[in-house]
């Protein structure tokens, strides 16, 4: 499989997986024939280790083990 790794994607993407991955995180999107990995335009993640979306407020949540807390940011054009 190809993989693509993305900053900013302008394609509309309706169905993917998010991971936390240390200091970013990644939306693989499950609309394309290859995967598209793409990175979350979100600043200031240390360490995060799990993820999870509002998808009604389009929202990305996520929790940072070194930081200690719990985040949220825009899922389209991120912090």
């Amino acid at each position: 499989d190809r993989i693509a790794k993305i900053l900013f994607h302008p394609l509309e993407i309706n169905h993917y997986l998010l991971i936390a991955a240390g200091p970013t995180i990644h939306q693989l999107s499950l609309d394309v024939s290859y995967v598209a990995d793409i990175v979350l335009p979100i600043t200031g993640i240390v360490s995060a280790v799990s993820v999870d979306v509002d998808i009604e407020e389009d929202m990305v949540y996520w929790s940072d083990d070194v930081a200690a807390g719990i985040y949220r940011a825009p899922l389209v054009g991120g912090v």
